[in-house]
Protein backbone atom coordinates (compact mmCIF):
# COMPACT_ATOMS: atom_id res chain seq x y z
CA UNK A 1 0.00 0.00 0.00
CA UNK A 2 2.81 2.43 0.85
CA UNK A 3 4.48 1.83 -2.52
CA UNK A 4 1.20 2.45 -4.35
CA UNK A 5 0.74 5.76 -2.54
CA UNK A 6 4.37 6.68 -3.17
CA UNK A 7 4.08 5.89 -6.90
CA UNK A 8 0.83 7.82 -7.17
CA UNK A 9 2.42 10.88 -5.55
CA UNK A 10 5.56 10.58 -7.67
CA UNK A 11 3.48 10.26 -10.82
CA UNK A 12 1.76 13.56 -10.01
CA UNK A 13 5.03 15.23 -8.98
CA UNK A 14 6.67 14.17 -12.25
CA UNK A 15 3.74 15.13 -14.48
CA UNK A 16 3.49 18.69 -13.18
CA UNK A 17 6.96 19.94 -14.23
CA UNK A 18 6.89 17.73 -17.34
CA UNK A 19 3.65 19.36 -18.52
CA UNK A 20 5.16 22.80 -17.92
CA UNK A 21 8.26 21.86 -19.95
CA UNK A 22 6.22 20.44 -22.85
CA UNK A 23 3.77 23.36 -22.92
CA UNK A 24 6.50 26.00 -22.77
CA UNK A 25 8.50 24.21 -25.48
CA UNK A 26 5.43 24.20 -27.76
CA UNK A 27 4.84 27.90 -27.09
CA UNK A 28 8.49 28.65 -27.88
CA UNK A 29 8.24 26.69 -31.16
CA UNK A 30 5.30 28.79 -32.30
CA UNK A 31 6.77 32.14 -31.22
CA UNK A 32 8.82 34.39 -33.51
CA UNK A 33 9.81 37.08 -30.99
CA UNK A 34 13.23 36.16 -29.61
CA UNK A 35 12.72 37.83 -26.23
CA UNK A 36 9.47 35.91 -25.69
CA UNK A 37 11.17 32.66 -26.73
CA UNK A 38 13.90 33.44 -24.21
CA UNK A 39 11.27 33.95 -21.48
CA UNK A 40 9.77 30.54 -22.25
CA UNK A 41 13.18 28.89 -22.19
CA UNK A 42 14.04 30.59 -18.89
CA UNK A 43 10.84 29.14 -17.40
CA UNK A 44 11.69 25.66 -18.70
CA UNK A 45 15.02 25.62 -16.85
CA UNK A 46 13.73 25.48 -13.24
CA UNK A 47 11.09 22.90 -14.18
CA UNK A 48 13.71 20.67 -15.78
CA UNK A 49 16.02 21.09 -12.77
CA UNK A 50 13.17 20.16 -10.42
CA UNK A 51 12.26 17.14 -12.56
CA UNK A 52 15.86 15.93 -12.70
CA UNK A 53 16.18 16.31 -8.93
CA UNK A 54 12.98 14.35 -8.43
CA UNK A 55 14.17 11.53 -10.68
CA UNK A 56 17.52 11.45 -8.87
CA UNK A 57 15.69 11.24 -5.53
CA UNK A 58 13.62 8.31 -6.79
CA UNK A 59 16.74 6.52 -8.01
CA UNK A 60 18.50 7.19 -4.69
CA UNK A 61 15.53 5.81 -2.73
CA UNK A 62 15.65 2.68 -4.86
CA UNK A 63 19.38 2.34 -4.20
CA UNK A 64 18.85 2.85 -0.46
CA UNK A 65 16.16 0.15 -0.38
CA UNK A 66 18.41 -2.30 -2.25
CA UNK A 67 21.46 -1.41 -0.15
CA UNK A 68 23.42 -0.31 -3.21
CA UNK A 69 23.70 3.43 -2.53
CA UNK A 70 27.35 4.38 -2.41
CA UNK A 71 28.63 7.57 -0.86
CA UNK A 72 31.68 9.48 -1.95
CA UNK A 73 32.83 11.20 1.24
CA UNK A 74 35.67 13.66 1.19
CA UNK A 75 37.33 15.45 4.08
CA UNK A 76 36.31 19.07 4.61
CA UNK A 77 37.29 21.62 7.22
CA UNK A 78 34.79 23.16 9.62
CA UNK A 79 34.91 26.36 7.58
CA UNK A 80 34.21 24.50 4.30
CA UNK A 81 31.38 22.59 5.97
CA UNK A 82 29.82 25.81 7.28
CA UNK A 83 30.07 27.37 3.80
CA UNK A 84 28.48 24.26 2.29
CA UNK A 85 25.59 24.41 4.77
CA UNK A 86 25.10 28.10 4.04
CA UNK A 87 25.13 27.47 0.28
CA UNK A 88 22.52 24.73 0.54
CA UNK A 89 20.28 26.00 3.35
CA UNK A 90 20.47 29.80 3.27
CA UNK A 91 18.44 30.34 0.04
CA UNK A 92 15.60 28.22 1.43
CA UNK A 93 15.65 30.05 4.76
CA UNK A 94 15.84 33.47 3.08
CA UNK A 95 12.90 32.65 0.81
CA UNK A 96 10.83 31.83 3.89
CA UNK A 97 12.13 34.83 5.85
CA UNK A 98 13.59 32.57 8.51
CA UNK A 99 16.68 33.75 10.39
CA UNK A 100 19.44 31.22 9.89
CA UNK A 101 22.82 31.19 11.62
CA UNK A 102 25.27 28.31 11.27
CA UNK A 103 28.30 27.91 13.50
CA UNK A 104 30.42 24.87 14.17
CA UNK A 105 32.01 24.87 17.63
CA UNK A 106 34.15 22.06 18.97
CA UNK A 107 34.49 18.64 17.42
CA UNK A 108 37.10 17.48 14.94
CA UNK A 109 38.79 19.96 12.61
CA UNK A 110 37.87 17.85 9.57
CA UNK A 111 34.79 15.78 8.81
CA UNK A 112 33.81 13.61 5.85
CA UNK A 113 30.98 14.79 3.62
CA UNK A 114 29.54 13.50 0.36
CA UNK A 115 29.11 16.91 -1.29
CA UNK A 116 26.78 15.70 -4.03
CA UNK A 117 24.40 13.97 -1.62
CA UNK A 118 24.58 16.86 0.84
CA UNK A 119 23.78 19.43 -1.84
CA UNK A 120 20.79 17.40 -2.99
CA UNK A 121 19.39 17.88 0.52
Amino acid sequence: MAKTTFLSNMSHDIRTPMNAIVDLAHLAEEESDLSTIREYLDKIDPSSDFLLGLINDILDMSKIESGSLTLDPEPVTKKEFTELINTVIRPLMDSRRIHFDCRVDGGPERISVDRLRFQSF
